[in-house]
């Protein structure tokens, strides 16, 4: 872990970051045959498994959890994750991850600020979530090789 936050470090300006937490969509090809089915029914209007990521610079899946509904929030699926429940198995002491704004700010996650309704974000804020961004692409770029590699997934 000190070698990939050496090399974070060095890539995108963020001391003892170890790796890029994302969320995505597989979308399933039917409604599921089971009494929770409308759990399934994500936010992009289609039925689906949601799959959580993180991954490191080099766009290495490092953990990933699967099969939560479609419907379950980004955070959710985090906060019942081992990465959460057991963080001193994948994080030494000051390092975390990067997520976006649906991931809540905690002592291993640091996410980019969420822009209020109607307001607009101080500058710092947002001088600090374009630091992150350079990172969260690479989640971005990973999920996207995955379903490149497994185009069922898609």
């Amino acid at each position: 872990r000190r070698v990939i936050a050496k090399r974070i470090k060095k890539l995108c300006g963020l001391p003892n970051c170890v790796g890029f937490i994302d969320r995505t969509m597989n979308p399933l090809s039917m409604k599921p045959r089971r009494e929770d089915a409308a759990d399934y029914f994500g936010r992009k209007q289609h039925y689906a498994i949601s799959t959580m990521i993180i991954c490191d610079d080099r766009r290495m899946i490092r953990y990933y959890l699967a099969g939560w509904p479609g419907s379950c929030h980004d955070n959710r699926i985090l906060r019942n994750s081992s990465v959460a429940e057991f963080p001193q198995q994948y994080f030494c002491h000051h390092q975390y991850i990067v997520g976006d704004s649906a991931f809540e700010a905690s002592r291993h996650v640091v996410p980019a600020y969420k822009k209020p309704h109607g307001h607009t974000l101080p500058r710092e804020h947002e001088n600090f979530n374009k630091l992150l961004s350079k990172g969260r692409v690479i989640s971005e770029h990973t999920i996207g090789i995955w379903k490149a590699r497994f185009p069922w997934l898609r």
